[in-house]
Formats: structure tokens, sequence, C-alpha cells
């Protein structure tokens, strides 16, 4: 495969030179010495199996380009599929003639020798086409020594094939959660402990499937009920009250949920990340084959909905999140029509808003450009556009080399689409009618209080009205009075219970004595915490001590002991103290060090500084600066890190700006050396004052050997020391 003699002496090294030992109550104990060198566990061995399976994958490509294999076309005119591998799981595919199963056996048998691996024929299997005579199938049986299968159940987990019963075909995914949920419903679990559970476990299991296939809405809403029932703690028979919806839990956690997901909304984000794929991946075999079945003339977008398989009708129900969330990059402009599709920049959807013109009605963005200047043609704008409209059109930035038209996503930061941005999108289109939570800063705040999790929790409910008071719990009708059994003057709401109950007084009068009782008696118990976030150090407190109190009410309730009033406040204290200290212990990121000063470059070289803050393509304009004046060794140092990290790691050509990182790539590629370099505002002084005052100045300026007297003092601060 041409290794290198020493790299492939140091793996034979590893591999016969292997010793195990034992860890015995934390020491490491023996010396084994294995016979057959290194085993399935060790972390050199997938590496060294993915090597040997690339020596594996070459043999049967030179098959194939001698013609002695001939693979499976998924339509006329579609890519030949070979083999597929994936880890230790390997697919063939040929025709059915003994030629083409001499040929695999004789690489079968060249890998074996190469490698030392053997196939397990007990788990290698054959599978025909319908159209394979009996005989046929006999003979290559007899000359393989493996049996046949007439379906593929599973491959990779998922079922080879779907049919009309989805949710009889998909129902393992249910029976894996479960499973999941059963094993964990006699563990003894805080709120805290069964969110992480369910994010990091349960909600994730069907995650491969649902890349994969459109679940049923039916087994979306068995699955969810599940969850639901084990996060609220219903165990077999014995029901639970849900004291919020599920649509509510499923809410992010600044908006007053709990950032569950809606397993309908998360297969559809899941399932656009394929739809995308096949808009950009256009290399990949998936894009090929897809491309070749389902849509030889057009886009994925212009693809018709008659048949296919379920995976692709999954994949089309998903494309509309992309056509409706996505937005075009103008390029050349031959793509995109200017009336019906999204392409002006901003917060909106970016569709045009004003009333097509005859002239322009079916035309494209070209049709917007000046073709002298290379720039958008003011006069054709401000005839048939708004005026706020012709304002956002002039302002879009266009590339100086002949660049396509391309679809970005303009939610996340280098334009690729990413499935968690694609979930937010659609949860955020279905509540865009409605009117906006003005509670998101006082739920990120109580998130970010520094009190063990369960507190959070625990004060999440009772700021939703979610705790089963003696007043919910009548509601209810499950019980018929609501009487605080404290006080016995008033009904037990969650504020009585937490607050204004008469027994409480002296619990919080040392610490809150502060609040005026009469301005929250009649509110919410929401309203005392947004009262008492007022006070720096105060929340942590606060809710700390609501809990032990609320510990301590249903203790009594219960007849159980309870601590007593006049020590909840110090245990209180004693608990977030101790937490806190064991919190501050944690070991933390280092923070980094900033270099604000500016650096001369090196000999034979020279710097152009550019302030990306000002202009979104002042970087391309020092490039244009550096290429033209011929600077053949240069280092160009921005104070935006988004621009030079994206320069440095070329991560940024699908964004809303890729365009304009693509020509700067084109000039500094003609240099002989080139360097991004960042710095920070204070180390960028210079180049800041010259950007503000040609904000000012309408005509082209140029200072040779010479300073602008306005900006000398900044050239001077920067000058190094002698």
């Amino acid at each position: 495969m041409g290794f290198n003699r020493r790299w492939v002496e140091l793996i034979s090294e590893c591999i016969n030179m292997v010793t195990y030992s034992i860890l015995v109550n934390g020491e490491p104990k023996g010396n084994i010495v294995p016979s057959r060198g290194l085993r399935q566990g060790d972390p050199l061995s997938p590496y060294l199996f993915l090597l040997c399976l690339e020596g594996l994958n070459a043999l049967i490509k030179q098959a194939v380009h001698e013609d002695k294999i001939r693979g499976y076309s998924l339509c006329r005119y579609g890519p030949k599929i070979s083999h597929l591998f994936f880890a230790d799981n390997s697919l063939l595919f040929c025709r059915a003639q003994i030629s083409d199963i001499k040929a695999i056996q004789e690489i079968l048998d060249q890998y074996e020798k190469a490698s030392e691996q053997r196939i397990n024929k007990e788990k290698t299997t054959l599978f025909f086409s319908k159209a394979v005579p009996l005989a046929t199938k006999n003979d290559i049986k007899n000359l393989l020594r493996v049996s046949e299968i007439k379906e593929y159940e599973k491959y990779l987990g998922l079922p080879a094939v779907v049919g009309r019963n989805k949710n009889a075909n998909l129902n393992f995914i249910k029976e894996r959660v479960w499973g999941k949920i059963q094993r964990w419903k006699e563990k003894l679990l805080s709120q805290a402990g069964k969110e992480v559970l369910l994010k990091a476990v349960v909600q994730e299991i069907s995650t491969f499937a649902i890349s994969c296939f459109r679940l049923p809405v039916g087994l979306c809403r068995d699955i969810e009920v599940m969850i639901r029932k084990f996060w609220w703690g219903q165990r077999g028979d014995r029901r639970k009250i849900h004291w919020k919806k599920w649509e509510t839990l499923c809410k992010p956690k600044v908006d007053g949920g709990m950032g569950f997901k809606d397993l309908c909304k998360f297969n559809e984000a899941m399932l656009a990340k394929q739809a995308w794929r096949l808009v950009h991946d256009t290399n990949s075999l998936f894009y090929k084959v897809f491309k070749a079945k389902y849509f030889p003339n057009n886009s994925v977008f212009e693809a018709k909905v008659k048949s296919g398989s379920f995976a692709w009708r999954s994949i089309l129900h998903a494309r509309n999140l992309i056509q409706k969330g996505a937005k075009w990059r103008v390029g050349d402009g031959s793509q995109v029509k200017i009336y019906g599709e999204n392409w002006l920049p901003g917060e909106s959807q970016g569709q045009v808003v004003s009333p097509p013109t005859s002239a322009l009605r079916s035309a494209t963005v070209s049709a917007l450009f000046d073709p002298h200047s290379y720039g958008w043609n003011s006069h054709t704008i401000d005839k048939n556009f708004l005026p706020f409209e012709a304002v956002i059109i002039k302002s879009i930035p266009l590339g100086l080399i002949n660049q396509p038209d391309t679809l970005y996503w303009p939610w996340t930061r280098d334009g690729s689409y990413s499935v968690s941005t694609g979930y937010k999108w659609l949860c955020a289109e279905e509540t865009s009618t409605s009117s906006p939570d003005k509670t998101h800063g006082f739920w990120k705040q109580l998130w970010k209080a520094e009190v063990p999790g369960k507190i959070k929790h625990f004060t999440l409910k009772a700021c939703s009205n979610a705790l089963p008071t003696k007043e919910n719990l009548m509601q209810r009708k499950i019980i018929a009075d609501s009487t605080c059994q404290q006080c016995k003057a008033q009904s037990e709401s969650v504020l009585h219970a937490l607050w204004n109950c008469h027994s409480l007084r002296q619990v919080w009068d040392v610490d809150f004595g502060w609040v005026d009782r009469q301005q929250t008696s009649m509110g919410s118990f929401q309203n005392l915490v947004e009262l008492i976030m007022q006070k720096p150090l105060k929340l942590e407190l606060f809710i700390t001590t609501t809990w032990f109190l609320w510990s301590r009410w249903n203790k009594l309730r219960l007849n159980e002991d309870a601590l007593p009033l006049n020590r909840v406040v110090f245990e209180a204290k004693r608990y977030l103290s101790l937490h806190q200290q064991l919190v501050s212990n944690l070991p933390k990121n280092q923070a980094h060090v900033r270099e604000t000063k500016w650096k001369p470059p090196k000999f034979n070289c020279f710097k152009t500084n550019f302030d990306g803050a000002m202009f979104t393509d002042k970087a391309r304009s020092a490039a244009i600066f550096v290429h033209e004046v011929g600077l053949h060794e240069s280092i160009l140092e921005g104070d935006s890190e988004t621009v030079i990290k994206s320069l440095q790691k070329g991560d940024m050509f699908q964004s809303a700006y890729g365009h304009l990182f693509k020509d700067i790539m084109f000039y500094v590629n003609s240099l002989r050396s080139y360097y991004f370099s960042l710095t920070y505002r204070k180390g960028h002084s210079v180049a800041v004052a010259l950007a503000k005052k040609a904000r000012f100045s309408s005509d082209l300026t140029v200072w040779m050997e010479h300073v602008p007297p306005d900006i000398n003092s900044f050239v001077l601060a920067d000058m190094p020391l002698s």
C-alpha cells in the first residue's frame, strides 16, 4: 500500500510486542503476553482494521476496472456499486455468474493471506434477485459454502425493507425506549437526573433511524407518552398528574420549558440534513445514486413525488424545511428568481415584497446587475422596488470573480445546515404568530443560579404553578378542601405554601424582611421570584430555602419527622454553601491572555492591517491592495475573529459572505507567501482610526511616507520601544 518501511516496522512491533496488565484494587498486576498479538478491544485495533480494509477496497476496485466483477446499478444511468463497507460490515454486489463469484473468492483468499483475517462464513449470507434461476443459486452456494437468505431483516440496526405497515417495521424503536425506561423505573432519580437520562439516552436512541426514515406520527406520540409518564413518575398502572403540557416541556429552558425534543419536528430536522446533502455534497455516492434515480434532469427541489423508496419519500417531506429556511447567496444571479425565492439578507424570510413589475416578473437577479460596473444597477432597482427594499438590495456585496448562486443556511456561522438550528427554526416558525415571551430573561437567570439541578427544577414547577398544593389538587377534583393545614385560614396555593403563610414569618423575616408582603399577596410565585432577583446574591438562598420548606411540608403531610422551622434557614445556608464550595473547586478553563500590542512584521515581509468591523468587505479590499501593489510576502491582519479564523480554516465558503472569502483567496494565492493574523481592538488602533476617517471621506486619499495629522498619535502609540 506504499507505507514507509520504518512505519511498517513500528506497527509490526506494536503488534508483536503486546503485553496486558489487569488493575487489581487500582494497581496494575501481571504481565500477560497474548499469543495472537492485538485483540479486538485494543485502541490500535480499529485503525489497523481500516488500513487492511483499504487494501480489500483496492483489490475490488481493480477487479471492477478489469471487468472481472460488475456491480449493481439502482437505475439505468446510475453509478454501479460493487461494494459498501461500514466498519466490519461489508456488502458485495456482483452478477449471479460463476466468473464473478470466482473473482470475489480469489480477492477474499488474497485478503485473508495478506491480513491474516478470516471470513466468518457462519455470519456470511447470500441474497439473490428474483430473476436468478434455482440451478445457478445452488452452484453459487456450493462454491462459496454459505447460506442464502430470502430477505434482509435489518442492516446496521435499520430495516432493510420497509413495507406498507410502517408502525410494525419501525416499532423496534419504541421497544428500545420502553426497555431503557423499564430499567430506570426502580431507580431513585431526582427530576434533574431524569432530565439527563431522557435527553442523553432515550431521545437519542432513535437518532439513526429518524435520520433515514420519517417516523409515523402515531409512533412518535407513543414514544412521547412513555417519556411523559416516566418524567412525571408513573409506575405501572399507578397514574400520576402531568402538571405541564408536553408542548410546554418541549420549549427551550429560557422560555419556561425543559428543552425536550418534539420527535416529529426533530425527525424532520434530521431528514432535512439528507436533503441538504443532496444540494451540496455532489461528490458523494449518496448524491450520485439518488440524482440518477430520482432527479436526473433537475435539482432535489424540482423532483416530483411519484414513487420511490420510503427513504426517498421521507427526504422529500423534509426538503420543505430547506426551501423555507435557507437563502440564496447571489453569485452570477442566473439561478435565483427575483420574486418568490429567498435571497434578501436579514432576519426576514428573504423574499421580495415589492409589487412585481411586468419587466421583472419572471426575471432572475442577474437582470438587476450593471454589465459595465459589475455591480448593482441602481436606476433599475430604485425604479422597481420599494425604497427600503432597494436599500437592502444595493447593500448586498457582489463577488469580483464569476461564481454561481449558492444556497446557504443563514442560521449558522458557516452557512452549512445543522440539525439543531433546523429544529429551532421549525419550533420558531410554529410560534411566530404568537406574542413574544417576555419572561425570557427571567428563565435564563433562574437556570444560571448556582444551586443543585433539583432545586432549579423545583423552582420551575413552583413558578409554573405545577406543585401538588391543596388548591391545585382541589381544582383537579382530587380533594374537596384546599385550606392550609398550618394556618387553617387561607387556601393553600403555591405562593401561600412557600411565602404567605403566617407560620413562615420566622423563616423569611431575617433575610427577606425587605419584601413587601402586601405587594405579593395577590400575585403569583413567579412575581415574587422576579422581585427577589432584583437583589444580587439573594436568589440562590431564596429558592434553596423554598425547597427545604416544601420538603418539610411534604413530610408533615406524611406524618414523618420534619425539620423545625427555626432551623430551616440555617440548613438551607449550610447546604447552599457546601454546594457552591464544591462547584468552586471544579477545574476552570484558564483565561487566554490576548495580545493587544501591534507588532511589526519580520524582515522582507509586509503587514497590511484592515478593520473588519467597519465594512464587511474590508478584508477583500486589503487582499486586492496587496495584490495590486505587489507585496508578495504579506501578513494580512484584522481585528475580526470570525473573519480571520474563517480565512485560516477555510470553513466559511458556504456562508452568506462566502463569495467574498473566495475573492480573497483568489488574490492572495498569487502571492509567494501570505498569512492571516488576528489582533484585537487595542492593538489595531491605526486601522480603526483610518476606517472611521474613510467613512466621512468620499474621495480616494493616499498618503505616501507621511501620516495624517489626526492619525499620528495612534501611530506613535504602536511604535516599538527602542
